[in-house]
Parts: C-alpha cells; structure tokens; sequence
C-alpha cells in the first residue's frame, strides 16, 4: 500500500491489526503522507518505510515488524499519542497498557533517512530496536522517553537529543 503526496492512512477509531506479509509506504516526495488515527499494530511481517508521520499524537502503535525511515534528507515523524508519562493504564500498549508506541521490531534510521521521535512514551521489548545507520540520523525531540530495548548506531550514523526534556 503507498500512501501518496498529502493522503492520510487513518483509523477513524478502534485498532487495525495489520497481519501477515506486506509493505506501507509513505510518499511525502510532493506534500506530507500520514498514517494516524486510532491504534495500529504491525505485525512481525509489515514494514512501514519511507517519508511522512506515523501517529500526529492521535495514536498508539504496537511494532513487531520494521519501521524504516529510509529517504535520504527526509523525516519519518513519529508522533503518538500521551506525553512521557503515556496514556493511561489501558489505554496504550505495553507495560500496564500505558504506551503511546509498544515496539518487539525495529525502528531505524537508514540510507540517510531521519527518524524523529517526538513527544511520547515509547517502550522497547527486551527484542526491541531503535538504531541509525550508517549516514542516517534518529532525532529524540521534545518530551520523548524511550524505555527499554536497546539504541545503537552503525557507523556514522547519528542517535541525538534536543531541548532537556528527553529520557532514556
């Protein structure tokens, strides 16, 4: 599925649970692609690629398959829903359901893309994966707290913080 030049991919409420083996593309090349709304889960076999935001703080995520953000000079925005504290017990996903963004996967940075995690909970399984590869950047902006699971980079690529409200 490509999700083309200013369209949205949107759940209107509930959860979509997107199973078995497949490809969500966000094409920002013309104006902004986003996938918001709701609760998404991706299974260990989808990949969610490209340019574009993933949530604009009206969703929770959970992540066992590859979120790549993987144009060179272009953002992938992840924006879920609930500060750093989450969103409430039951609510979320992950421990106590609290998480804005479960992740089991990966979520990666590659071939000069940028991967922005703006403010939220995001919580890694002891499998999950946050990693920049060579030539490509993970920004940690605003009020964002990663917990658990392990970030690394490749090479030259780049995990940075901005502002001092981050937390690891």
């Amino acid at each position: 599925v490509t999700v083309s030049n200013g369209s949205d991919l949107r759940s209107g409420s509930g959860t979509v649970n997107v199973t078995g083996n497949g490809t969500i593309v966000l094409d920002s090349s013309v104006a902004n692609s986003r996938l918001w709304g709701g609760g998404w889960i991706f299974g260990g076999g989808q990949t969610v690629r490209g340019a574009g935001q993933i949530g604009i703080n009206q969703t929770t995520i959970s992540n066992s398959g590859l979120v790549s953000a993987d144009v060179s000079g272009a953002v992938l925005s992840l924006d879920v829903s609930g500060g750093n504290g989450g969103v409430g017990a039951g609510n979320g996903f992950g421990t106590n359901g609290n998480a804005g963004l479960y992740n089991t996967g990966i979520l990666q940075a590659t071939g000069g893309g940028i991967l922005n995690f703006e403010g939220g909970l995001y919580e890694n399984s002891a499998t999950g994966v946050i990693r920049a590869q060579a030539g490509s950047v993970v920004n940690l902006n605003g009020d964002s707290r990663i917990v658990g699971g392990t970030l690394t980079s490749v090479g030259t690529g780049v995990i940075q913080a901005f502002n001092s409200s981050q937390y690891l």
